[in-house]
Protein backbone atom coordinates (compact mmCIF):
# COMPACT_ATOMS: atom_id res chain seq x y z
CA UNK A 1 0.00 0.00 0.00
CA UNK A 2 1.75 3.47 -1.01
CA UNK A 3 0.53 6.52 0.51
CA UNK A 4 1.07 9.89 -0.91
CA UNK A 5 1.62 12.94 0.88
CA UNK A 6 0.55 16.12 -0.89
CA UNK A 7 2.45 19.28 -0.22
CA UNK A 8 0.73 22.85 0.11
CA UNK A 9 2.75 25.83 -0.20
CA UNK A 10 1.29 28.98 0.48
CA UNK A 11 2.16 32.31 -1.15
CA UNK A 12 2.21 34.88 1.75
CA UNK A 13 3.10 37.54 -0.32
CA UNK A 14 -0.06 37.27 -1.86
CA UNK A 15 -2.10 36.33 1.21
CA UNK A 16 -5.09 38.60 1.22
CA UNK A 17 -4.48 41.47 4.50
CA UNK A 18 -7.60 42.17 6.85
CA UNK A 19 -8.98 45.15 5.78
CA UNK A 20 -8.50 47.78 8.07
CA UNK A 21 -11.52 49.71 9.12
CA UNK A 22 -10.34 52.66 10.98
CA UNK A 23 -7.33 55.04 10.08
CA UNK A 24 -3.58 54.10 10.58
CA UNK A 25 -3.60 57.51 13.40
CA UNK A 26 -5.23 58.16 16.39
CA UNK A 27 -6.46 61.82 15.70
CA UNK A 28 -7.99 60.60 12.30
CA UNK A 29 -9.66 57.69 14.03
CA UNK A 30 -11.56 60.72 16.20
CA UNK A 31 -11.83 62.73 12.88
CA UNK A 32 -13.61 59.43 11.54
CA UNK A 33 -16.06 59.11 14.66
CA UNK A 34 -16.88 62.74 14.09
CA UNK A 35 -17.72 62.91 10.70
CA UNK A 36 -19.77 59.28 11.04
CA UNK A 37 -21.42 61.59 14.55
CA UNK A 38 -20.25 58.88 16.96
CA UNK A 39 -18.44 61.60 18.59
CA UNK A 40 -19.24 65.76 18.53
CA UNK A 41 -17.14 67.77 16.56
CA UNK A 42 -16.73 69.63 19.70
CA UNK A 43 -14.41 66.56 21.17
CA UNK A 44 -12.93 66.69 17.75
CA UNK A 45 -11.96 69.87 17.78
CA UNK A 46 -10.60 69.54 21.40
CA UNK A 47 -8.38 66.72 20.82
CA UNK A 48 -6.84 68.55 17.89
CA UNK A 49 -5.98 71.62 19.94
CA UNK A 50 -4.49 69.25 22.51
CA UNK A 51 -2.83 67.32 20.45
CA UNK A 52 -0.88 70.68 18.60
CA UNK A 53 0.48 71.63 22.32
CA UNK A 54 1.86 68.24 23.45
CA UNK A 55 5.49 67.95 22.90
CA UNK A 56 5.56 63.89 22.93
CA UNK A 57 3.01 61.66 22.35
CA UNK A 58 0.95 64.03 20.60
CA UNK A 59 -1.37 61.58 19.01
CA UNK A 60 -2.06 59.69 22.20
CA UNK A 61 -2.58 62.54 24.16
CA UNK A 62 -4.98 64.35 21.49
CA UNK A 63 -6.79 60.60 21.44
CA UNK A 64 -7.40 60.51 25.30
CA UNK A 65 -8.22 64.20 25.33
CA UNK A 66 -11.15 63.87 22.77
CA UNK A 67 -12.50 60.65 24.48
CA UNK A 68 -12.49 62.41 28.01
CA UNK A 69 -14.75 64.87 26.22
CA UNK A 70 -17.00 62.41 24.89
CA UNK A 71 -17.25 60.85 28.20
CA UNK A 72 -17.80 64.85 30.16
CA UNK A 73 -20.69 65.16 27.00
CA UNK A 74 -22.50 61.86 28.24
CA UNK A 75 -22.50 62.85 31.92
CA UNK A 76 -19.02 61.57 33.33
CA UNK A 77 -16.68 63.14 34.80
CA UNK A 78 -13.80 61.39 34.10
CA UNK A 79 -12.70 58.52 31.84
CA UNK A 80 -11.16 55.57 33.70
CA UNK A 81 -7.49 54.53 32.30
CA UNK A 82 -8.55 50.63 33.31
CA UNK A 83 -10.73 50.42 30.29
CA UNK A 84 -7.89 51.46 27.87
CA UNK A 85 -6.20 48.01 29.17
CA UNK A 86 -9.57 46.28 28.93
CA UNK A 87 -10.25 47.21 25.73
CA UNK A 88 -13.59 49.35 26.47
CA UNK A 89 -12.28 52.73 25.14
CA UNK A 90 -13.99 51.61 21.57
CA UNK A 91 -17.22 50.87 23.23
CA UNK A 92 -16.96 54.42 24.95
CA UNK A 93 -16.90 55.60 21.62
CA UNK A 94 -20.05 54.18 20.39
CA UNK A 95 -17.97 51.06 18.20
CA UNK A 96 -18.93 47.25 17.70
CA UNK A 97 -17.78 44.22 15.89
CA UNK A 98 -14.68 44.47 14.08
CA UNK A 99 -14.13 47.99 13.98
CA UNK A 100 -14.21 48.18 17.49
CA UNK A 101 -11.86 44.99 17.21
CA UNK A 102 -9.58 46.77 15.37
CA UNK A 103 -9.60 49.75 17.70
CA UNK A 104 -9.10 47.82 20.96
CA UNK A 105 -5.63 45.91 19.11
CA UNK A 106 -4.29 49.55 18.79
CA UNK A 107 -4.59 50.78 21.73
CA UNK A 108 -3.66 47.89 23.68
CA UNK A 109 -0.14 48.39 22.18
CA UNK A 110 -0.14 51.55 23.99
CA UNK A 111 1.75 52.19 27.54
CA UNK A 112 -1.30 55.18 29.06
CA UNK A 113 0.33 55.53 32.27
CA UNK A 114 3.94 56.43 30.63
CA UNK A 115 2.18 58.33 28.13
CA UNK A 116 0.24 60.20 30.43
CA UNK A 117 3.15 60.83 32.91
CA UNK A 118 5.52 62.22 30.65
CA UNK A 119 3.46 64.28 28.90
CA UNK A 120 3.35 68.66 29.15
CA UNK A 121 -0.04 68.52 29.32
CA UNK A 122 -0.84 66.21 32.34
CA UNK A 123 -0.93 66.91 35.61
CA UNK A 124 -1.26 64.95 38.78
CA UNK A 125 -1.38 67.22 41.45
CA UNK A 126 -2.76 70.50 43.34
CA UNK A 127 0.25 72.21 42.19
CA UNK A 128 0.10 70.94 38.49
CA UNK A 129 -2.54 72.88 36.81
CA UNK A 130 -2.72 71.46 33.26
CA UNK A 131 -5.40 70.92 30.81
CA UNK A 132 -5.77 67.24 31.62
CA UNK A 133 -5.31 65.54 35.06
CA UNK A 134 -4.40 61.96 36.21
CA UNK A 135 -5.01 60.70 39.40
CA UNK A 136 -3.24 56.94 38.65
CA UNK A 137 -6.79 55.61 37.75
CA UNK A 138 -8.51 58.24 36.17
CA UNK A 139 -8.02 61.25 33.74
CA UNK A 140 -10.12 64.24 33.96
CA UNK A 141 -10.28 67.38 32.40
CA UNK A 142 -8.15 70.24 35.14
CA UNK A 143 -11.58 71.79 35.76
CA UNK A 144 -13.64 68.95 36.94
CA UNK A 145 -11.07 67.09 38.47
CA UNK A 146 -10.47 70.55 40.39
CA UNK A 147 -14.25 70.37 41.40
CA UNK A 148 -14.23 67.03 42.68
CA UNK A 149 -11.23 67.71 45.06
CA UNK A 150 -12.57 70.26 46.68
CA UNK A 151 -15.47 69.41 47.35
CA UNK A 152 -14.04 66.00 48.45
CA UNK A 153 -12.43 68.09 51.01
CA UNK A 154 -15.30 70.22 52.07
CA UNK A 155 -17.54 67.43 52.44
CA UNK A 156 -15.07 65.52 54.63
CA UNK A 157 -14.11 68.67 56.56
CA UNK A 158 -17.52 68.84 57.27
CA UNK A 159 -18.56 65.27 58.34
CA UNK A 160 -16.35 65.27 61.37
CA UNK A 161 -18.94 64.89 64.65
CA UNK A 162 -20.19 67.74 66.43
CA UNK A 163 -19.09 68.71 69.61
CA UNK A 164 -21.64 67.79 72.78
CA UNK A 165 -21.51 68.18 76.37
CA UNK A 166 -23.45 65.66 78.53
CA UNK A 167 -26.08 68.43 78.92
CA UNK A 168 -26.92 69.40 75.21
CA UNK A 169 -26.70 65.54 74.55
CA UNK A 170 -29.56 64.98 77.22
CA UNK A 171 -31.37 67.81 75.59
CA UNK A 172 -31.39 66.69 72.21
CA UNK A 173 -32.37 62.90 73.24
CA UNK A 174 -35.31 64.21 74.79
CA UNK A 175 -36.33 66.36 71.65
CA UNK A 176 -35.77 63.30 69.46
CA UNK A 177 -37.97 61.34 72.15
CA UNK A 178 -40.76 63.65 71.62
CA UNK A 179 -40.29 64.47 67.67
CA UNK A 180 -40.97 61.01 67.02
CA UNK A 181 -42.90 59.35 69.82
CA UNK A 182 -44.77 56.43 69.35
CA UNK A 183 -48.16 56.95 67.70
CA UNK A 184 -50.34 53.65 68.34
CA UNK A 185 -53.54 55.22 66.01
CA UNK A 186 -52.57 53.60 62.69
CA UNK A 187 -51.35 50.18 64.23
CA UNK A 188 -54.88 50.33 66.19
CA UNK A 189 -56.62 51.39 62.82
CA UNK A 190 -54.63 48.04 61.01
CA UNK A 191 -55.68 46.00 63.83
CA UNK A 192 -59.47 46.92 63.67
CA UNK A 193 -59.14 46.95 59.54
CA UNK A 194 -58.18 43.05 60.14
CA UNK A 195 -60.76 42.30 62.73
CA UNK A 196 -63.72 43.70 60.36
CA UNK A 197 -62.12 41.62 57.33
CA UNK A 198 -62.04 38.58 60.28
CA UNK A 199 -58.11 38.10 59.55
CA UNK A 200 -57.47 37.56 63.11
CA UNK A 201 -54.47 35.22 63.69
CA UNK A 202 -52.30 35.77 66.01
CA UNK A 203 -48.96 35.30 62.71
CA UNK A 204 -50.98 38.42 61.33
CA UNK A 205 -51.53 40.57 64.61
CA UNK A 206 -47.43 40.01 65.22
CA UNK A 207 -46.80 41.23 61.59
CA UNK A 208 -48.23 44.34 61.89
CA UNK A 209 -47.19 45.08 65.38
CA UNK A 210 -43.70 44.67 63.98
CA UNK A 211 -44.63 47.08 60.79
CA UNK A 212 -45.68 49.58 62.92
CA UNK A 213 -43.92 49.47 65.80
CA UNK A 214 -40.47 49.12 63.47
CA UNK A 215 -39.40 46.12 65.36
CA UNK A 216 -36.16 44.35 64.17
CA UNK A 217 -35.17 42.55 67.26
CA UNK A 218 -38.39 40.10 67.63
CA UNK A 219 -36.36 37.13 69.20
CA UNK A 220 -36.28 39.72 72.48
CA UNK A 221 -39.75 40.15 73.02
CA UNK A 222 -42.59 38.66 74.85
CA UNK A 223 -45.01 37.80 71.67
CA UNK A 224 -47.26 35.90 74.34
CA UNK A 225 -47.67 38.71 76.47
CA UNK A 226 -47.85 41.28 73.28
CA UNK A 227 -50.85 39.49 71.19
CA UNK A 228 -52.81 39.10 74.79
CA UNK A 229 -52.86 42.82 75.66
CA UNK A 230 -54.00 43.55 71.39
CA UNK A 231 -56.45 41.09 71.95
CA UNK A 232 -57.90 43.24 74.95
CA UNK A 233 -57.47 46.41 73.41
CA UNK A 234 -61.02 48.64 72.96
CA UNK A 235 -59.33 52.03 72.59
CA UNK A 236 -56.12 53.04 71.26
CA UNK A 237 -55.11 54.42 74.85
CA UNK A 238 -54.71 50.83 75.54
CA UNK A 239 -51.90 50.09 73.20
CA UNK A 240 -50.01 52.62 75.88
CA UNK A 241 -48.47 49.08 77.57
CA UNK A 242 -46.53 48.91 74.13
CA UNK A 243 -44.27 51.19 75.61
CA UNK A 244 -43.17 48.62 78.05
CA UNK A 245 -43.53 44.66 76.05
CA UNK A 246 -41.79 46.47 73.33
CA UNK A 247 -38.74 48.94 74.10
CA UNK A 248 -37.57 51.29 72.05
CA UNK A 249 -33.81 48.93 72.31
CA UNK A 250 -35.52 46.60 69.71
CA UNK A 251 -37.07 48.95 67.57
CA UNK A 252 -35.40 50.93 64.48
CA UNK A 253 -37.19 53.89 62.83
CA UNK A 254 -34.70 55.34 60.13
CA UNK A 255 -36.72 59.07 59.99
CA UNK A 256 -35.28 59.15 63.46
CA UNK A 257 -31.64 57.85 62.73
CA UNK A 258 -31.71 60.25 59.93
CA UNK A 259 -32.28 63.33 62.49
CA UNK A 260 -29.82 61.92 64.82
CA UNK A 261 -26.74 61.50 62.44
CA UNK A 262 -27.62 65.08 60.94
CA UNK A 263 -27.85 66.75 64.28
CA UNK A 264 -24.24 65.32 64.81
CA UNK A 265 -22.61 66.30 61.74
CA UNK A 266 -22.60 69.79 59.63
CA UNK A 267 -23.13 68.12 56.68
CA UNK A 268 -25.85 65.71 56.24
CA UNK A 269 -27.30 63.37 53.60
CA UNK A 270 -31.07 61.80 54.22
CA UNK A 271 -31.83 59.66 51.10
CA UNK A 272 -35.11 56.87 50.21
CA UNK A 273 -37.25 56.61 48.04
CA UNK A 274 -40.70 57.59 47.16
CA UNK A 275 -43.15 57.68 50.30
CA UNK A 276 -40.16 57.38 52.71
CA UNK A 277 -40.64 60.85 54.89
CA UNK A 278 -37.78 62.54 53.92
CA UNK A 279 -39.92 65.97 53.98
CA UNK A 280 -41.41 64.85 57.30
CA UNK A 281 -38.10 63.99 58.56
CA UNK A 282 -35.99 67.44 57.82
CA UNK A 283 -38.85 69.45 59.40
CA UNK A 284 -38.78 67.63 62.69
CA UNK A 285 -35.09 67.95 62.35
CA UNK A 286 -35.03 71.46 61.52
CA UNK A 287 -37.19 71.91 64.63
CA UNK A 288 -34.79 70.16 66.80
CA UNK A 289 -32.11 72.06 65.54
CA UNK A 290 -33.96 75.58 65.96
CA UNK A 291 -34.78 74.18 69.25
CA UNK A 292 -31.54 73.88 70.15
CA UNK A 293 -30.22 77.21 68.89
CA UNK A 294 -33.58 79.25 71.16
CA UNK A 295 -31.87 77.24 74.35
CA UNK A 296 -28.09 79.04 73.19
CA UNK A 297 -29.88 82.59 73.00
CA UNK A 298 -29.17 82.06 68.70
CA UNK A 299 -32.06 82.64 66.19
CA UNK A 300 -30.43 80.30 62.95
CA UNK A 301 -31.25 81.65 59.60
CA UNK A 302 -32.67 78.84 57.41
CA UNK A 303 -32.63 78.08 54.18
CA UNK A 304 -34.45 75.64 51.85
CA UNK A 305 -33.42 75.43 47.88
CA UNK A 306 -34.28 73.09 45.36
CA UNK A 307 -32.68 72.52 41.59
CA UNK A 308 -35.91 73.76 39.65
CA UNK A 309 -38.57 76.14 40.23
CA UNK A 310 -40.78 73.42 40.17
CA UNK A 311 -38.92 71.30 42.85
CA UNK A 312 -39.08 74.52 45.12
CA UNK A 313 -42.74 75.06 44.74
CA UNK A 314 -43.52 71.09 45.87
CA UNK A 315 -40.84 71.57 48.43
CA UNK A 316 -42.51 74.77 49.90
CA UNK A 317 -46.08 73.12 50.16
CA UNK A 318 -44.75 70.00 51.96
CA UNK A 319 -42.55 72.03 54.20
CA UNK A 320 -45.80 73.83 55.15
CA UNK A 321 -48.00 70.80 55.28
CA UNK A 322 -45.61 68.84 57.38
CA UNK A 323 -45.18 72.23 60.25
CA UNK A 324 -49.04 72.50 60.83
CA UNK A 325 -49.12 68.37 61.42
CA UNK A 326 -45.93 68.76 64.46
CA UNK A 327 -47.02 69.79 67.86
CA UNK A 328 -44.57 72.49 67.49
CA UNK A 329 -43.76 75.72 70.10
CA UNK A 330 -45.46 78.91 68.18
CA UNK A 331 -41.77 79.84 68.45
CA UNK A 332 -39.88 77.15 66.71
CA UNK A 333 -42.67 77.49 63.90
CA UNK A 334 -41.49 80.58 63.37
CA UNK A 335 -38.02 80.08 62.71
CA UNK A 336 -39.00 77.24 60.02
CA UNK A 337 -39.08 78.52 56.70
CA UNK A 338 -42.22 77.57 54.48
CA UNK A 339 -40.61 79.50 51.46
CA UNK A 340 -38.42 77.90 49.26
CA UNK A 341 -36.40 79.04 46.38
CA UNK A 342 -33.95 77.69 43.18
CA UNK A 343 -30.47 77.20 43.57
CA UNK A 344 -29.66 80.09 41.14
CA UNK A 345 -31.92 82.62 43.09
CA UNK A 346 -30.22 82.14 46.22
CA UNK A 347 -26.51 82.28 45.12
CA UNK A 348 -27.24 85.47 43.05
CA UNK A 349 -27.20 84.55 39.71
CA UNK A 350 -25.76 86.93 37.19
CA UNK A 351 -26.97 87.39 33.88
CA UNK A 352 -24.78 86.02 30.75
CA UNK A 353 -21.84 84.91 33.01
CA UNK A 354 -21.32 81.83 35.01
CA UNK A 355 -20.31 82.76 38.04
CA UNK A 356 -22.56 83.68 41.13
CA UNK A 357 -22.77 86.80 43.39
CA UNK A 358 -22.20 84.62 46.52
CA UNK A 359 -18.70 82.60 46.33
CA UNK A 360 -15.77 82.08 48.97
CA UNK A 361 -15.56 85.91 49.13
CA UNK A 362 -18.93 86.66 49.43
CA UNK A 363 -20.51 83.88 51.34
CA UNK A 364 -24.11 83.11 51.61
CA UNK A 365 -26.02 84.72 54.66
CA UNK A 366 -27.13 81.53 56.31
CA UNK A 367 -26.82 79.05 59.59
CA UNK A 368 -28.49 76.21 58.01
CA UNK A 369 -29.31 75.30 54.37
CA UNK A 370 -31.36 72.20 53.20
CA UNK A 371 -31.39 71.11 49.56
CA UNK A 372 -34.19 69.06 48.19
CA UNK A 373 -33.82 66.71 45.21
CA UNK A 374 -29.86 66.99 45.34
CA UNK A 375 -29.79 64.20 43.07
CA UNK A 376 -30.72 66.49 40.53
CA UNK A 377 -27.62 68.94 41.35
CA UNK A 378 -24.29 68.34 39.33
CA UNK A 379 -20.95 68.40 40.23
CA UNK A 380 -20.29 72.29 39.08
CA UNK A 381 -23.66 73.68 40.93
CA UNK A 382 -22.57 71.74 44.01
CA UNK A 383 -19.02 72.75 43.76
CA UNK A 384 -20.29 76.82 44.15
CA UNK A 385 -23.06 75.61 46.68
CA UNK A 386 -20.33 74.51 49.19
CA UNK A 387 -17.87 77.28 48.22
CA UNK A 388 -20.46 80.00 49.32
CA UNK A 389 -21.33 78.36 52.49
CA UNK A 390 -20.25 80.45 55.66
CA UNK A 391 -17.73 78.33 57.66
CA UNK A 392 -20.12 77.62 60.54
CA UNK A 393 -22.85 76.52 57.90
CA UNK A 394 -24.86 73.66 58.06
CA UNK A 395 -25.62 71.23 55.06
CA UNK A 396 -28.22 69.03 54.67
CA UNK A 397 -28.94 67.35 51.48
CA UNK A 398 -31.96 65.70 50.73
CA UNK A 399 -33.05 62.86 47.35
CA UNK A 400 -33.20 59.45 46.67
CA UNK A 401 -30.34 58.37 45.15
CA UNK A 402 -32.02 56.10 42.80
CA UNK A 403 -34.23 59.32 41.02
CA UNK A 404 -34.19 62.35 38.71
CA UNK A 405 -30.04 62.24 38.02
CA UNK A 406 -28.35 65.98 36.78
CA UNK A 407 -28.65 66.77 33.35
CA UNK A 408 -25.11 68.07 33.54
CA UNK A 409 -21.85 65.66 34.38
CA UNK A 410 -21.33 64.72 38.02
CA UNK A 411 -24.29 62.20 39.89
CA UNK A 412 -23.11 63.84 43.33
CA UNK A 413 -25.88 62.53 45.43
CA UNK A 414 -25.33 58.86 44.19
CA UNK A 415 -21.55 59.03 44.63
CA UNK A 416 -21.78 60.22 48.03
CA UNK A 417 -24.47 57.95 49.02
CA UNK A 418 -22.48 54.68 47.68
CA UNK A 419 -20.37 55.38 51.23
CA UNK A 420 -23.41 54.11 52.34
CA UNK A 421 -22.33 50.32 52.19
CA UNK A 422 -19.01 50.70 54.59
CA UNK A 423 -21.48 51.71 57.77
CA UNK A 424 -21.10 53.75 60.64
CA UNK A 425 -17.82 54.08 62.71
CA UNK A 426 -18.52 51.84 66.22
CA UNK A 427 -18.54 55.60 67.49
CA UNK A 428 -21.28 57.23 65.38
CA UNK A 429 -23.01 53.68 65.69
CA UNK A 430 -22.96 54.23 70.03
CA UNK A 431 -23.65 57.92 69.58
CA UNK A 432 -26.85 57.51 67.31
CA UNK A 433 -27.87 54.58 69.80
CA UNK A 434 -27.84 56.52 72.57
CA UNK A 435 -29.61 59.44 71.03
CA UNK A 436 -32.36 57.36 69.86
CA UNK A 437 -32.53 54.35 72.04
CA UNK A 438 -32.30 52.16 69.15
CA UNK A 439 -29.87 49.39 70.66
CA UNK A 440 -29.81 47.34 67.48
CA UNK A 441 -28.39 50.22 65.55
CA UNK A 442 -25.00 49.65 67.26
CA UNK A 443 -25.56 45.72 67.12
CA UNK A 444 -26.09 45.68 63.55
CA UNK A 445 -23.09 45.22 61.29
CA UNK A 446 -23.64 48.40 60.11
CA UNK A 447 -22.53 49.99 62.79
CA UNK A 448 -19.53 47.65 63.50
CA UNK A 449 -17.98 48.97 60.48
CA UNK A 450 -15.72 50.96 62.74
CA UNK A 451 -12.73 47.58 61.94
CA UNK A 452 -12.51 48.59 58.19
CA UNK A 453 -12.06 52.36 59.35
CA UNK A 454 -14.97 53.77 56.74
CA UNK A 455 -14.34 57.14 55.74
CA UNK A 456 -16.19 60.39 57.63
CA UNK A 457 -18.74 60.55 55.18
CA UNK A 458 -20.17 57.23 55.64
CA UNK A 459 -21.39 58.53 59.49
CA UNK A 460 -23.25 61.83 57.35
CA UNK A 461 -25.44 59.30 55.79
CA UNK A 462 -28.89 57.88 56.24
CA UNK A 463 -30.81 56.06 53.76
CA UNK A 464 -34.53 55.75 54.57
CA UNK A 465 -35.57 51.97 54.00
CA UNK A 466 -39.62 52.20 54.71
CA UNK A 467 -41.80 53.48 52.63
CA UNK A 468 -45.29 54.69 53.64
CA UNK A 469 -46.85 54.78 50.62
CA UNK A 470 -46.96 50.82 50.20
CA UNK A 471 -46.00 47.78 52.10
CA UNK A 472 -42.49 46.73 51.47
CA UNK A 473 -44.30 42.94 51.29
CA UNK A 474 -46.38 44.40 48.40
CA UNK A 475 -46.53 43.46 44.70
CA UNK A 476 -45.42 47.47 44.25
CA UNK A 477 -42.79 47.20 47.19
CA UNK A 478 -41.21 43.96 46.00
CA UNK A 479 -40.91 45.11 42.32
CA UNK A 480 -39.75 48.65 43.02
CA UNK A 481 -36.87 46.81 44.70
CA UNK A 482 -35.96 44.82 42.00
CA UNK A 483 -36.26 47.56 39.73
CA UNK A 484 -33.46 49.42 41.70
CA UNK A 485 -31.75 46.39 42.15
CA UNK A 486 -31.40 46.74 38.17
CA UNK A 487 -32.46 42.49 38.18
CA UNK A 488 -34.28 41.60 35.16
CA UNK A 489 -34.76 37.72 37.01
CA UNK A 490 -36.09 39.43 40.36
CA UNK A 491 -38.72 41.45 38.49
CA UNK A 492 -39.49 38.18 36.86
CA UNK A 493 -39.79 36.76 40.13
CA UNK A 494 -41.81 39.29 41.26
CA UNK A 495 -44.26 38.89 38.40
CA UNK A 496 -44.61 35.16 38.84
CA UNK A 497 -45.98 35.22 42.80
CA UNK A 498 -48.88 36.38 41.01
CA UNK A 499 -49.53 39.55 43.52
CA UNK A 500 -52.86 41.49 43.36
CA UNK A 501 -51.89 44.82 43.21
CA UNK A 502 -49.67 44.76 40.16
CA UNK A 503 -50.07 43.38 36.30
CA UNK A 504 -47.81 42.32 33.39
CA UNK A 505 -48.91 43.12 29.90
CA UNK A 506 -46.35 41.04 27.24
CA UNK A 507 -45.70 43.64 24.70
CA UNK A 508 -47.86 42.63 22.06
CA UNK A 509 -50.42 44.29 20.07
CA UNK A 510 -53.13 43.00 21.92
CA UNK A 511 -51.21 44.30 25.34
CA UNK A 512 -50.94 47.78 23.41
CA UNK A 513 -54.57 48.28 22.69
CA UNK A 514 -55.51 47.28 26.59
CA UNK A 515 -53.36 50.07 27.53
CA UNK A 516 -55.10 52.66 25.08
CA UNK A 517 -58.38 51.73 26.23
CA UNK A 518 -57.18 51.48 30.08
CA UNK A 519 -55.77 55.29 29.46
CA UNK A 520 -59.52 56.50 27.38
CA UNK A 521 -61.08 54.59 30.60
CA UNK A 522 -59.64 56.33 32.92
CA UNK A 523 -58.91 59.53 31.88
CA UNK A 524 -61.97 59.84 30.10
CA UNK A 525 -63.80 60.67 34.10
CA UNK A 526 -61.27 63.12 34.29
CA UNK A 527 -62.07 64.53 30.84
CA UNK A 528 -65.82 64.55 31.18
CA UNK A 529 -65.70 66.40 34.55
CA UNK A 530 -63.92 68.90 33.02
CA UNK A 531 -66.57 69.40 30.71
CA UNK A 532 -69.35 69.62 33.08
CA UNK A 533 -69.92 73.14 34.21
CA UNK A 534 -69.25 74.78 37.83
CA UNK A 535 -72.32 73.06 40.15
CA UNK A 536 -74.77 74.47 42.66
CA UNK A 537 -73.05 75.71 45.81
CA UNK A 538 -69.36 74.49 44.38
CA UNK A 539 -66.43 76.49 44.61
CA UNK A 540 -63.89 77.00 42.07
CA UNK A 541 -61.16 75.64 44.13
CA UNK A 542 -63.92 73.02 45.29
CA UNK A 543 -64.37 72.06 41.44
CA UNK A 544 -60.20 72.24 40.54
CA UNK A 545 -59.42 69.93 43.24
CA UNK A 546 -62.30 67.63 42.00
CA UNK A 547 -60.69 67.19 38.60
CA UNK A 548 -57.12 66.73 40.00
CA UNK A 549 -58.10 64.27 42.24
CA UNK A 550 -59.45 62.49 38.63
CA UNK A 551 -56.76 63.18 36.74
CA UNK A 552 -53.91 61.28 39.52
CA UNK A 553 -56.38 58.23 39.61
CA UNK A 554 -54.05 56.79 36.49
CA UNK A 555 -50.58 58.01 35.53
CA UNK A 556 -48.29 56.83 32.03
CA UNK A 557 -45.00 56.93 32.34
Amino acid sequence: MTTTTTSTSIDTANTVKPVSLIPEQLMDVLKFLADKGSIRQLDYQFARFIAQQATSHSQEIGFLAGVVSHELGKGHICTQLIQAQTADLAQLLGLYGETALQLNQKLLGIDWVTVLKSSNLVGTTNDCVKPLMFDGQRVYLQRYWNYEVVLADTLNRLSKPVEFNIEQKKALTETLNQLFARSYHFLFNALAKAEANQQTSQVLRQQLVCDHLDIVDEQSLNWGAIDQAIVQTKQVTDLDVLDSLVPLSACLNWQKVAAAVALSRRFAVISGGPGTGKTTTVTKLLSAMVEQSLSQGKTPTIKLVAPTGKAAARLTESIGKAIEQLPLAPEVKDNIPTESSTLHRLLGAIPNRAEFRHNRRNPLHLDILVVDEASMVDLSMMYKLVDALPEHARLILLGDKDQLASVEAGAVLGDICSFNSTGYSTAQGNLIAEMTGFDAIANTQQAKAGAVNPPAIADSLCMLQKSYRFDARSGIGQLAKAINNGSANQVDQVFAKGFGDIENHPLSSDSYNLMLRTLVNEYGAYLNRMNVSLEELETQEARAKSVLDLFSQCRLL
